[in-house]
């Protein structure tokens, strides 16, 4: 599919609509005692990934919590280690060309 290069955009009274979580559980099985993680869909039996038994135990998981605070701090996160990549680029870089400095 060819893109015409234009982005669409929201209109400002477009109702926000919210995505869906993904059924995505935790899972340790009874028999190999494998801890695995799985997207479960409504109708499906979970099996184990190992050894394919459907003798599983649902873990308690963390919710994913999603706000500006977790937000920011993982933007900050994020711009802290693209900083030290960087530097640690340049020193490598002027390393390579004093080493090979005709």
């Amino acid at each position: 599919m060819k893109s015409s290069g234009r982005r669409r955009r929201l209109r400002q009274d477009a109702p926000i609509t919210r995505r869906a979580a993904m059924p995505i559980y935790e899972y340790t099985c009874k028999s190999c005692k494998h801890e695995f993680e799985t997207l479960v869909r409504s109708g499906q039996t979970p099996v184990c990934a190992e050894c394919g038994s459907a003798e599983l135990e649902r873990l308690i998981s963390m919710p994913a919590v999603n706000s500006e605070g977790t937000r920011t701090r993982a933007l900050g996160a994020a711009k802290k280690r693209d900083t030290a990549q960087a530097k640690d680029r340049a020193h490598e870089q002027a390393k390579y060309e004093r080493s090979h400095n005709d």
